[in-house]
């Protein structure tokens, strides 16, 4: 590299740490010295954020991902990408899609949706994690069951949060035959799905007890 490398080109910022998480390669001092003075002097910030989600999911596309994230918190880049990231999960490469990747921190970043935004993401891959982290952080339980590929991100993040994220233990239709309509049922559904995820009810007997008691059903 030449004094002014990272200069000309702030995105090989990112493809300097991807390639030495790939090859397993540590920087050199001077190339070491070059990209803390880009990240201080804030170079990254020149690119389109486009650009910077393009590099991103490269580097979620490698085999190590880890490493490669690893890398991007130690030289300071990762916060270019999300001033939020806090921790890399370490099981990040138990699952090998970009997407499935990217669900996983998604996951731990507090303001997890304007992050996805920023990415520029193609609908199909922004839906799915959008969907995901709706259904992790809601006080509901969900309405429908998990998806095997939903359940194998939520795993890695927080196991004991499988079992409570199982589908409510009833359903709107059921309320129907009860004879509840419109309102009624999506009073009674949420009522017994926020009752449900937060451990108050396991059955729906259980629900259709409580839902009696307040008058409900």
């Amino acid at each position: 590299l030449h004094h002014a490398s990272f200069v000309d080109d702030p995105t090989r910022l990112f493809r300097a740490v991807r390639f030495a998480a790939r090859f397993n390669w540590r920087l050199g001092a001077s190339t070491q010295k070059l990209l803390k003075q880009a990240v201080a002097e804030n170079l990254p910030k020149l690119l389109s954020r486009e650009r910077i989600s393009h590099e991103f999911i490269k580097i979620l596309e490698e085999q190590d991902a880890f490493a490669a994230l690893t890398l991007l918190k130690k030289y300071k880049l990762i916060a270019f990408i999300s001033p939020t990231f806090k921790t890399i999960p370490k099981n990040i490469n138990k699952v090998a899609a970009p997407r499935q990747r990217l669900a996983l921190l998604a996951l731990g970043i507090r303001e997890w949706e304007e992050f996805l935004k920023s990415l520029h993401l193609q609908r199909q891959e922004f839906l799915f994690i959008k969907n995901l982290c709706d259904i992790y952080n809601s006080p509901l339980s969900p309405l429908r069951a998990l998806t095997a590929e939903e359940k194998a991100i939520i795993k890695l993040f927080n196991p004991s949060a499988v079992a409570a994220l199982k589908p409510c233990v009833i359903t709107g239709g059921e309320l129907a035959a009860l004879g509840l309509k419109g309102a009624a049922i999506n009073k009674a559904l949420t009522f017994a799905a926020t009752a449900q995820r937060a451990g108050k009810i396991k059955t729906k007997a259980a629900a259709l007890k409580l839902l009696k008691q307040n008058n409900l059903i």
